[in-house]
């Protein structure tokens, strides 16, 4: 499968910028980079508009606290005619056991293009996943901008 990859739209980095001014962090900083689990380049062609994969942006978003890294991304670079679905499935561990008895948790991101018609058998597999995971958050997203919040699922 392709890897997913985002860019920034033109009101995104509106106000990412505004979120870095806020911070007093320079546009290339080592910090924002460093929180991110990314690089000085990889924050830099984040704020040119370039393409870069779907977990450094998120993360870059979710440092500099943007937590709807959605709302920032540049929906009409994706190709619309395009029945290729590309996906990401990223693991990340939320804390370290502290005890043999704790155990670690994870989080899941998982993003994704699909058609109105693959969207019926999209939220049974999602059904699923709920079930099994606690704290949901399932926001579908057109290209078009507009969100769906599910609280059905």
């Amino acid at each position: 499968m392709g890897r997913t990859t985002y860019k920034l739209s033109q009101e995104g980095l509106q106000e990412i910028e505004e979120k870095r001014q806020l911070k007093g962090w320079n546009r290339t900083s080592k910090r924002w980079a460093r929180m991110a689990d990314s690089s000085e380049s990889t924050l830099k062609r984040f704020l040119r508009g370039e393409a870069i994969s779907a977990e450094h942006f998120m993360n870059l978003c979710k440092a500099i606290g943007i937590e709807d890294w959605q709302s920032v991304v540049d929906w009409k670079s994706f190709d619309r005619d395009s029945t290729r679905v590309t996906s990401t499935l990223h693991l990340k561990s939320l804390s370290q056991p502290e005890t043999e008895t704790q155990k670690t948790k994870y989080s899941l991101t998982v993003t994704g293009i699909f058609t109105e018609d693959q969207k019926l058998q999209i939220e049974g597999i999602l059904e699923a996943l709920k079930k099994l995971l606690s704290n949901t958050d399932i926001v579908f997203k057109s290209q078009n901008g507009i969100s769906n919040k599910n609280d059905d699922l």
